[in-house]
């Protein structure tokens, strides 16, 4: 198995060198995936970050002169100083300086490279992203279908048992009626959070006809969906409701009425299904998981961390590596909110850093006349304000908001490029 993960890693070197707008989207849609796998106690995926990161740079000498132009240049500054205030504030057994540079290398420099690619191959760039997403969506949503059907996890089981991809916790539970689905992610929260993100750039692209509007691209889109549904996340659910209504801008005639037609089909095969998860989100003590009582206390414990040092916080991973994984406080649980981490991880400057990469997103939307995919950040940030999404970056919002309002301003333009 650690010459497939070596191997893998070579191969994506190698495409990262010859051909780098097919790589970077591979890189976008799979990174959670990458992310996992482990040589030991090394995650190749982060040395591989930092790899892509400079071959990018020798390959294209003129990249840097383009950072003016970069819409969320400011934002990512912000961002790159509270990461680097935060690890050199604390005292050096909390640092975590190789950290530090992976972040900032799988957020900022990604998130440039991509809009790079994008402003220099715009075709071949967003094909490759959309055939990417149309495939990994169909291929893990059909695994997803497998795993609920036969409540296994073969796979994980064995990437896992394999010794060569991260410790996962094995979900068994049973959330409104079906097995909560994991597919091959450490947590049902993080498929929840994969499939999010591909369900709201394929829905776009079909809105916008950036892909073909058949029959097995909507299946695909559906799937995806159907994807976080399965989870059982209540966050991931909630945030596929909002990000659906990017669909709802310029909705016509036609489109309401199949939409009528559809709801008492839905109300006859999910009636009781979609009852339980309204039930669960009005009532949170209805089903297992946190409820309203443990968040608060969550908010509570993470906000005395955030007292003993407001300004930078306790360092980088504090809160997890520190807290959590050493069991320091049961009560936090897995501190199921992206906020009780960056609170007590990196202070009042990492909080200041991450809600720019809400906002900023949101403004550049609006100022684009895109209004409707302001919807995509508002469900990216209900889904982490409202669970932990592991291994799912949230410094991925502002380019993903840039590729959904690209086709968006093409599709004005009737400059189409159909997957």
């Amino acid at each position: 198995m650690n010459y497939f993960v070596i191997f893998l890693f070579l191969y994506l070197g190698y495409l990262a060198y010859c051909k780098m707008p097919t790589c970077f989207p591979l890189i976008l849609i799979t990174y959670v995936l990458l992310g996992s796998f482990m040589l030991g106690s090394i995650s190749p995926y982060s040395i591989f970050s930092v790899f892509v990161s400079m071959i990018f740079f020798i390959k294209y000498k003129n990249a840097a002169g383009l950072i003016k132009k970069f819409p969320f240049r400011y934002m990512f500054l912000v961002f790159i100083f509270s990461l680097t205030l935060t690890n050199f504030g604390v005292s050096h057994q909390y640092r975590h300086t190789p950290t530090l540079v992976f972040n900032i290398c799988q957020s900022a420099i990604y998130a440039y490279c991509i809009w790079f690619l994008l402003k220099k191959y715009p075709h071949q760039t967003l094909t490759s992203l959309l055939k990417i997403s149309l495939w990994f969506g169909l291929l893990i949503s059909l695994y997803v279908l497998y795993e609920t059907v036969t409540k296994t996890n073969p796979l994980l089981r064995f990437l896992v048992e394999s010794g060569y991809y991260i410790q996962s916790a094995f979900i068994t539970e049973i959330r409104f009626g079906f097995k909560r689905a994991q597919a091959i992610f450490s947590m049902h929260t993080t498929l929840g959070g994969v499939m999010l993100f591909v369900y709201a750039l394929l829905l776009v692209a079909y809105k916008t006809k950036f892909i073909h509007q058949n029959r097995r691209n909507v299946l695909i889109i559906f799937l995806c969906a159907l994807s976080v549904f399965l989870t059982g996340a209540r966050s991931c659910i909630i945030a596929v409701f909002v990000s659906s209504l990017m669909w709802l801008s310029h909705i016509k005639g036609k489109q309401i009425f199949i939409l009528c037609m559809m709801l008492p089909v839905l109300s006859l095969f999910a009636g009781d299904y979609l009852q339980q998860i309204i039930d669960s989100i009005s009532n949170t003590e209805t089903v297992n998981g946190s409820n309203s009582d443990m968040r608060l206390t969550q908010l509570l414990i993470s906000w005395s961390y955030l007292m003993h040092s407001p300004i930078w916080g306790n360092g980088i991973g504090f809160l997890y590596n520190d807290v959590v994984l050493m069991n320091l406080d049961s009560d936090l649980y897995g501190a199921e909110s992206l906020w009780f981490g960056v609170m007590a991880d990196q202070g009042c400057v990492g909080i200041v850093a991450y809600a720019l990469l809400f906002i900023s997103p949101m403004i550049y939307s609006w100022k684009r006349n895109n209004k409707s995919a302001a919807f995509f950040v508002l469900a990216t940030f209900i889904m982490f304000s409202l669970s932990s999404i592991p291994g799912v970056n949230p410094a991925m919002i502002p380019i993903f908001t840039i590729i959904i309002n690209m086709m968006m301003d093409k599709s004005k333009e009737a400059k189409i490029l159909k997957v």
